[in-house]
């Protein structure tokens, strides 16, 4: 994720956290500093949770928790999902 994308996160929590406590005049910084903390912890909590996934997929396969792992679908799911996409181009055709 980007700077700016992470300073947009920041900006628009601070605003709901403004608008949360009944839009207080003054207290910008202090919602500021508790949106980037509440974004940090975010950010940290999905990469931990990115982290586990990853070793879960490795020891499922047999590797290593630390290699990049990615999966074809199930051939169920390839089945549903081209039916899915052929239901689709048949009502565009109608």
């Amino acid at each position: 994720m980007s700077d700016t994308d992470r300073e947009e996160r920041i900006r628009i929590r601070a605003h709901e956290i403004w608008e949360r406590q009944g839009k207080p005049l003054g207290r910008n910084d202090e919602h500021w500093d508790q949106a980037r903390r509440e974004i940090e912890m975010e950010d940290e909590d999905t990469s931990g949770l990115q982290e586990t996934l990853n070793e879960a997929i490795g020891s499922e396969t047999g590797e290593g928790g630390n290699a990049e792992h990615t999966t074809e679908p199930a051939e169920g799911d390839r089945q549903t999902i081209e039916r899915e996409l052929s239901r689709g181009n048949q009502s565009k055709q109608s």
